[in-house]
């Protein structure tokens, strides 16, 4: 605590109060801590140092792991802050002095620290009672020659804020946040408070005070789960309903009734166990955890993966609740097999840790009614460098992937191979400046139109089958093409049966290899016109079957 006071020479006074079990307006609890107080001129500080436990309860049906204590503590470099000031009778003064805070605590989400006033007066009040004059906390923010007279405010100073502003003093019922760190710190850290007002020429002599609260706090420490690995938690999640007549995946809203029905999912080392259970009566596998996060595992690859066990179409995957924010594999995530995901639903999809992406939304089957549009717009992907055969095979009729940042793809082969249902797809925005591998990128997708205007491939090696079986395109805009580095075109425009006009005039194919079925089959029938350069160059090619 700290005590402010204003007077012509300083003396102060200590003094200390505890309070226990105090609850600040995020809800954090403070179990102890001790505040040092009152003293001289303006300001007077309150240090203390505390251990924090955490407070847990647990289902009586399973055990979970105990908590360890986190320690805090907090020191001030001086016990009293003093703001001198003697009278001139001529002008104004502006006074200003402060305090170091040192903290440090080992709590693994890191700890907080407050400022308010003591209640919800401001002033600096003169300890004669019969003496009216105060001095007024500022009510906005402001440098220091803006103060008017008689006025006073605080700024931190350590670490260094963005401005050296002066700020109003908070009441008790809304205290500032003056710092926040989100880890535990190695070492301590220092806090710099400074107070300063402008003090009138006509001020009567005196002591002016006004306590001010420092608290520091633990900040909340969530319980956390983590599911298995994709391929455990997979073959899991298959065996508990031997009737394979499962149809969907979601979480539930409390735990099951009967835990012995249940399978636990979750690593060792969580706080506390993920379960999953079959209900018969909605074909639903349902899972639940008393964490407050639940992740997915660094490997959950194949962790939805044809979850019917090849008996039929899978009504709804939803996986909201699940963070995927630890997870770098998501290969073959909700790869369906022979069968349809009719629905996905992403949730809050944390996946901007995720480098692969290969197969993650990709099917085998060969038929059923077109699924529902997976809603992308949380998708995170700026780490991806795998993308082949993501959406191979699926039955989308539209995928709107503007949220995609593609920046560190290099492998986007297969990407929308036979997506047969597809009528719209926007990728103009794809970054592929990296991209090394684009065959068969479209082949057999239903797309009628494709924006590539803005594709670097200066980098693609193999774009051989790129835009094959596209049964439905007209037209193919390839004028921006840097083809510099490819060395395989080979049926490249395959069975394109719309397409009317070629225009591959900026195309490099000095190190293409293979030319083999570029433009072949009987199914390209309404081709007329394919401009080239007039020195197309084939010096490096070694295969030219059939390319027309």
């Amino acid at each position: 605590m700290l005590k402010l006071g204003i007077k012509n020479t300083g003396a102060f006074r200590l003094g200390n109060k505890i309070r226990v079990g105090q609850r600040l307006k995020n809800g954090t609890r403070i179990s102890d801590f001790l505040l040092f107080g009152p003293v001289g001129l303006v300001i007077y500080l309150l240090f203390f140092s505390f251990n924090f436990l955490f407070d847990f309860s647990t289902p009586n049906s399973y055990a979970a792991p105990l908590i360890g204590a986190s320690t805090l503590s907090m020191s001030v470099s001086t016990p009293s802050v003093n703001l001198n000031f003697t009278p001139t009778g001529s002008a104004a003064q502006f006074i200003e002095s402060g305090a170091n805070l040192t903290i440090q605590t080992d709590n693994r989400t890191g700890a907080t620290t407050y400022m308010a006033s003591t209640d919800e007066n401001t002033d600096l009040k003169h300890t004669d009672a019969t003496i009216s004059q105060k001095l007024v906390s500022i009510s906005a923010t402001m440098a220091a020659t803006a103060l008017s007279d008689n006025n006073w405010g605080y700024r931190v100073t350590t670490p260094a804020p963005p401005s050296s502003d002066f700020l109003p003093i908070p009441k008790a019922s809304a205290p500032d946040t003056i710092f926040s760190t989100p880890n535990a710190t190695d070492s301590p850290y220092v806090v710099g408070i400074s107070f300063g007002a402008k003090v009138a020429a006509n001020l009567i002599s005196g002591t002016y005070k006004k306590d001010i609260v420092f608290t520091t706090v633990t900040n909340f420490v969530p319980k956390t789960a983590t599911f298995l690995p994709g391929p455990n938690f997979n073959f899991l999640v298959k065996k508990i309903n031997p009737t394979y007549n499962t149809e969907n995946f979601k979480r539930a809203n409390s735990r099951p009734a009967n835990l012995s029905s249940a399978k636990v999912v979750s690593t060792a080392d969580s706080d506390y166990p993920i379960y999953v259970w079959y209900e018969p009566a909605d074909k639903t596998v349902y899972w639940w955890s008393e964490a407050d996060i639940a992740y997915a595992n660094e490997d959950a690859h194949e962790m939805f993966s044809n979850l019917s066990d090849g008996h039929g179409h899978f009504n709804l995957v939803d996986v909201s609740g699940i963070d995927m924010s630890k997870t770098k594999n998501a290969s073959y995530m909700f790869h369906s097999g022979n069968y349809l995901y009719k629905n996905i639903i992403l949730g809050d999809f944390n996946s901007e840790n995720v480098e692969d992406m290969s197969y993650m939304f990709a099917s085998n089957s060969s038929s059923g009614s077109p699924t529902s549009e997976v809603d992308f717009s949380r998708f995170k992907t700026s780490n991806v460098q795998f993308m082949r055969h993501m959406f191979e095979g699926n039955f989308a009729q539209t995928l709107n992937l503007s949220s995609f940042d593609t920046s560190n793809v290099w492998f986007m082969g297969n990407m929308f191979k036979n997506t047969h249902k597809l009528k719209n797809l926007d990728v103009h925005h794809f970054n592929t400046q990296k991209v090394k591998h684009m065959q068969y990128m479209f082949y057999g997708s239903g797309a009628t139109s494709l924006d590539l205007s803005h594709f670097d491939t200066s980098k693609v090696e193999d774009m051989s089958k790129m835009f094959a079986e596209m049964a439905n395109i007209t037209e193919l805009d390839l004028s921006n093409f840097n083809t510099s580095n490819v060395k395989d075109m080979s049926r490249m425009f395959d069975h394109t049966a719309e397409l009317r006009t070629l225009d591959l005039s900026n195309f490099n194919t000095s190190k293409v290899t293979d030319f083999s079925k570029m433009f072949a089959n009987e199914y390209i029938n309404k081709l007329e016109r394919i401009y080239v350069k007039q020195d197309f160059d084939t010096s490096a090619g070694t295969d030219f079957t059939n390319i027309f």
